[in-house]
């Protein structure tokens, strides 16, 4: 049975400090909730067990009829299929005292550096790692 946690000693937390501590917990409090609900389906589990440590890397991948290489390989073909651009929302703060977000959306160029395919049994995740 999951509790609230009382923060009565505490002294009040402002906006940032509460995203940071989610930030810090959720993977905890994450596998709890999962392993608790019988109606948690399979990929829920999956994905709160987490994946096979063992990880492939790959130079280059084709998804969804695109190909995506890592600059390293990239360096030796005519064609370049590295880079990508994501587009972000995040929450944005003034000062560490501030309480009123700003939600931001940023679109962020990378470089591909690695290509890791996390192995969950029943599915896999591709994860690029830029720079």
């Amino acid at each position: 049975m999951l509790t609230k946690k009382n923060h009565s000693n505490e002294p009040k937390m402002n906006m940032m400090r509460v995203l940071q501590e989610h930030n810090r917990t959720f993977i905890n409090w994450f596998r709890e909730t999962i392993f608790v609900d019988d109606g948690a389906s399979k990929t829920l589990r999956l994905l709160a067990i987490g994946p096979n440590m063992n990880v492939p890397t790959w130079k280059g991948y084709d998804i969804n009829n695109y190909s995506f290489y890592t600059k390293s390989q990239d360096d030796k073909s005519s064609m370049q299929n590295s880079g990508v651009v994501v587009d972000a929302d995040s929450d944005h703060f003034c000062s560490a005292s501030d309480n009123n977000s700003i939600r931001a959306s940023m679109p962020y160029f990378e470089v591909i550096q690695q290509i890791w395919e996390l192995d969950y049994t029943e599915f896999r995740v591709l994860v690029f790692k830029c720079k």
